[in-house]
């Protein structure tokens, strides 16, 4: 498994609702294919998770705007 599907699996297990465990197993997806910098997944997905299940809306804009722009992150610093 590539480790946006083991990143969506953690995070439905978690309690993640099916359409933010998609979005953000996109935005992993995107982090490693194309090397936009952040830590790698196993840093960072406990806080990705936490944001999912306390900031909903936040996570999914977010994750959306940073694959829209292609990991253009300024924004959202402080949000992980």
């Amino acid at each position: 498994m590539e480790p946006w599907e083991l990143w969506m699996l953690e995070a439905l297990k978690a309690g993640v609702p099916l359409d933010l465990a998609e979005l953000g197993a996109e935005f992993v997806r995107h982090n490693y294919q194309q090397a936009w910098g952040f830590e790698t997944v196993e840093h960072f997905s406990a806080r990705l998770i936490a944001l999912a299940l306390e900031r909903p809306e936040a996570a999914r804009a977010m994750w959306r705007s940073m694959i829209d722009s292609r990991g253009s992150s300024q924004q959202w610093e402080g949000l992980l």
